[in-house]
């Protein structure tokens, strides 16, 4: 805690689910750390970072290269409710919260925060909710062209989002989904 080290992150990714599902390897980015924690572990739980904390912490040491971006992941379930979804859910919109919040107050270091909303992805973590199969047909019918999300077609949201083109596109809620969730 005492002894961060600086260091020259351009990306940081936020899923536990990212790591296992999707070869990041075959992603052109370099730089990229992912960290298996979710951010209300390192804001809430290691109560270690209160917002004045971060901002001296990020104005003294570097920590992020100008134009970062910090990207996390949500869930439809974040405005619809379903069964045996609870507690996920309400994860899920405060770390969107968090999300916004990051994009507003880390703006002036040059970082922007997203949060990518991905479709129903036949997933370890998905299977792990009970009525998954349920969810999984009830997406298949929904979703205009009649798949489910890919762990690639995030992985491809998060390359377009760390390029340079995406500069400007911060404190938002991205749906990545084949457009499951406009039916």
């Amino acid at each position: 805690r005492g002894n961060a080290t600086c260091g020259d992150m351009d990306i940081l990714i936020t899923s536990k689910q990212f790591k296992e599902d999707c070869d990041i390897e075959k992603l052109d980015i370099m730089k990229i750390i992912i960290k298996e924690l979710t951010l209300s572990k390192i804001l809430v739980e290691d109560g270690i970072l209160t917002p004045d904390a971060i901002k001296k912490f990020m104005g003294t040491c570097k920590l992020f290269e100008k134009d970062s971006r910090i990207i996390s992941f949500t869930s439809e379930g974040n405005t619809k409710a379903w069964q045996n979804y609870a507690a996920v859910s309400a994860a899920k919109v405060t770390l969107e919260a968090i999300t916004r919040n990051i994009a507003l107050e880390f703006a002036p270091f040059g970082i922007r925060a997203n949060c990518i909303q991905a479709g129903v992805t036949d997933t370890a973590s998905l299977r792990m909710i009970p009525g998954s199969e349920q969810i999984k047909e009830h997406s298949l019918k929904r979703n205009p062209f009649k798949r489910l999300t890919q762990p690639e077609d995030v992985a491809n949201a998060v390359y377009l989002l760390c390029k340079d083109e995406a500069s400007w596109i911060n404190g938002c809620v991205i749906p990545v989904d084949g457009g499951e969730h406009i039916s």
